[in-house]
Formats: C-alpha cells, sequence, structure tokens
C-alpha cells in the first residue's frame, strides 16, 4: 500500500466519522462508496503490486468477525461501522485493523467510562463509533 491509498482511506474514513457523529449513522451511499474504492484498490493491488489473496481474506476477518457481533448484540456495534472495517481490512491488512481495533476500543472504553463518572451517559447511551477508528488508524499507522 502507497501513500496514496493510505490518503484515499484516511480521507474515506475522515468522511465517514464527520457523518457518524453528526448523525450516528452513515449513510448507505457513503458505504457504498468506501466499498467500490476499496475493493478496486484491492484488486489493482492483487494484479500490479504484491497484494496477496491470503492477506486479503485475512485483513476482511476483523470486519466479519464485528458482523457476527453486531448481529448477535442487535446491533450493539453498527453495521455501518462493520462495513467500515470490512473494507479498510482489505487494504490495510489483519495486523493494522487488530492495532486499529484494539486503539479503538481501549479509547472508546476510557471516554464511557468518564462520560458515565460525569452523569453525561448512561447504560443504553451510544457514542459513534468511527471517530474511535480514526483515531486507532491516527495512532496506529502513523505514530
Amino acid at each position: 500500500m502507497d501513500k496514496t491509498e493510505l490518503g484515499i482511506i484516511v480521507v474515506l474514513i475522515f468522511i465517514a466519522m464527520l457523518f457518524d457523529i453528526r448523525k450516528k449513522k452513515i449513510p448507505l451511499y457513503m458505504i457504498f462508496f468506501i466499498g467500490i474504492i476499496s475493493v478496486a484498490m484491492t484488486i489493482y493491488n492483487m494484479i500490479f503490486g504484491n497484494e496477496r489473496i491470503e492477506e486479503v481474506a485475512a485483513g476482511l476477518f476483523p470486519g466479519i468477525t464485528l458482523f457476527i457481533v453486531s448481529f448477535l448484540t442487535k446491533e450493539g456495534i453498527g453495521y455501518g461501522d462493520c462495513f467500515i472495517i470490512l473494507f479498510a481490512g482489505m487494504i490495510l491488512g489483519i495486523e493494522k485493523m487488530i492495532m486499529i481495533l484494539m486503539t479503538a476500543f481501549v479509547l472508546s472504553s476510557i471516554l464511557s467510562v468518564f462520560l458515565f463518572v460525569l452523569k453525561k451517559v448512561n447504560r443504553k447511551s451510544t457514542l459513534p463509533f468511527v471517530p474511535f477508528l480514526f483515531l486507532g488508524m491516527g495512532v496506529t499507522i502513523f505514530v
């Protein structure tokens, strides 16, 4: 993956983050667009680069796992978040995606506890997750 591809993914996830913050929902057209770009970049890298099908399949694993968790928890994590993770994993690979997810879960947990202690949220409250994914990307990729 080169810097251009990384830049494209970062910009797309940033835009998805803005939707997630404002509406707690990512529009279907945005998910569709991110999916098309991710698949196109993956196919290009498989044909002209050094991307192997095994690496792509492994990168899909975190997204697929979260889809199952989302289904079992009646969207405890939204399907839009799962799609973003699925498509990002296709490009970034399983190692980076796991680090991004671990960072995102830790950051979201810290904020959740902090807001709960301040009584700004309750147990039924939800937080947008893509901003934490974006921060996790920043920490994992750029630090």
